[in-house]
This record gives C-alpha cells, structure tokens and sequence, in this order.
C-alpha cells in the first residue's frame, strides 16, 4: 500500500495528486490545505482521498521510503 502526502494543492501539488489518482499510481492521496474553506472545494474535486488543514494529520500515514 503507497500513502502520499501533498503540503498544498497548487498548481504542482493539485497535478501530482490528480495524475496520481487517475493513474492509480497511489492507494491513499492526502492533501493539506492552508485555509480550511477550501476543504469542501478539494472533497468535492474528488482529486484526494483526505483532505484536511491539520499538517500532522495529513503526513501521518505518509510512506517514507522512495518508489523506485
């Protein structure tokens, strides 16, 4: 199971997290979000499979090892 973590869904993070998803590249996405408005936005996207403002939530079940 690959769990990812993306700080910020910019126009980087957002690509990452949408190509990830549609290449079923990743078994969970998270997403952290600086401003907790925009969560319901992101839910809504359906580009991650959590979403949240809470940094230590996020990067929780993050794998730390390289996908080679």
């Amino acid at each position: 199971m690959i769990n990812i973590s993306i700080i910020g869904p910019g126009l980087l993070g957002g690509s990452v997290a949408l190509a990830s998803k549609e290449l079923n590249l990743v078994d969970k996405i998270s997403l952290w979000v600086r401003r907790s408005d925009a969560i319901s936005e992101l839910v809504e996207a359906d580009i991650a499979d959590y979403v949240s403002d809470d940094f230590q939530e996020i990067i929780t079940d993050a794998d730390t090892n390289t996908i080679e």
